[in-house]
C-alpha cells in the first residue's frame, strides 16, 4: 500500500504539472498585448494623454471647420466680385470701342461721301483694243470701262473725259489735225449705237508742238470734253478724221461724281 500511495502522489503531481502547462499555453494564447490593449489596460495607463489629445483634436477640428467655412465664403465672394468686375470692365470697354468705331465710321463715311459726291478721277479699263494700236483706220473707236460699284455707287455721273494724244509724224509746220468726239453709253461693245449714246462736241487736235524735221517721238497734248452729269458705264473715243494718220492716243481719263442721293 505504501507503494501504491507513492505512485498515486506521483500521478497527482504529474497531473498538476500537466494542468499547469495547459493553463500556461492557454494563457499565453489569450493574454497578449493585443488583448490587453483591447481591454484598455494601456489606455488606462495614458488616460490623461488620451483625454488631452481628444480635446485638442476637437478644438483643432472646430477651428479648421470655422476657417474653411469662412475661407470658402471669402473665396466665393472674391471670385464673384472679380467676375463682376471683369464683366463691367469688358462692358465699359465694348461701349467705348463701339463709340470709337462709330465715330471713325461716321468720319470715314462723311469723307467718303464728300469724295464720292465731288468731282474726282475714276478708274478706267481698256475694253476694246490696245491704246497704242488705236489711231488709224480701221481702228476708229476706242472704248474704256468706267469705275463702278465703289462707295455703293453702281453708276457715276460723268462730267469730264480727257484724251492724251501723241503725234509721231514729221511735220515741223504743225499743219496736221485730228478730229474726234466722246460718246458715253451704258452698253458695252463697238461700233457705238447712236440711239444709246450721248455724244460730246467734236474736238480737233492739232500737231502744234511739231519740232524739227526728223523728230518723230514724244510730242503730246491733252484735250478734254465736258459733259453735265451723264450717267454712264463706258466712254468711247470715236475718231471722225485721222488727218495724216500719225496721231496715237496713249490715255483716256474720266472724271465724275456720285449721285446726290448717295
Amino acid at each position: 500500500w505504501n507503494m501504491i500511495y507513492k505512485i498515486f502522489r506521483v500521478c497527482v503531481l504529474v497531473s498538476a504539472i500537466v494542468v499547469l502547462v495547459i493553463l500556461y499555453i492557454i494563457l499565453s494564447q489569450i493574454v497578449n498585448t493585443d488583448t490587453l490593449a483591447a481591454f484598455g489596460v494601456f489606455g488606462s495607463m495614458t488616460l490623461q494623454q488620451e483625454v488631452t489629445r481628444t480635446v485638442r483634436n476637437d478644438e483643432i477640428s472646430a477651428i479648421a471647420a470655422s476657417q474653411n467655412s469662412f475661407g470658402a465664403q471669402a473665396s466665393s465672394f472674391a471670385l464673384e466680385s472679380a467676375g463682376a468686375r471683369l464683366v463691367l470692365e469688358q462692358t465699359d470697354f465694348n461701349i467705348a470701342e463701339r463709340a470709337r468705331v462709330d465715330e471713325w465710321n461716321r468720319r470715314y463715311c462723311d469723307a467718303a461721301r464728300l469724295y464720292a459726291l465731288g468731282l474726282h478721277e475714276l478708274e478706267t479699263t481698256d475694253n476694246s483694243t490696245e491704246l497704242s494700236a488705236f489711231g488709224a483706220p480701221p481702228n476708229t473707236e476706242l472704248q474704256v470701262e468706267i469705275e463702278r460699284n465703289t462707295f455703293g455707287i453702281d453708276k457715276y455721273l460723268i462730267d469730264l473725259v480727257t484724251v492724251s494724244w501723241n503725234y509721231t509724224g514729221q511735220d515741223p509746220n504743225g499743219a496736221n489735225t485730228l478730229t474726234y468726239r466722246i460718246g458715253l453709253t451704258n452698253t458695252s461693245g463697238l461700233p457705238l449705237n447712236p440711239a444709246e449714246t450721248v455724244f460730246g462736241p467734236s474736238v480737233t487736235v492739232t500737231d502744234e508742238e511739231a519740232a524739227d524735221v526728223g523728230d518723230t517721238g514724244g510730242r503730246s497734248q491733252r484735250s478734254t470734253t465736258q459733259f453735265t452729269d451723264i450717267p454712264a458705264l463706258y466712254a468711247t473715243v470715236q475718231v471722225l478724221d485721222f488727218g495724216d494718220g500719225n496721231f496715237r492716243t496713249f490715255g483716256v481719263d474720266v472724271a465724275g461724281r456720285g449721285p446726290e442721293a448717295l
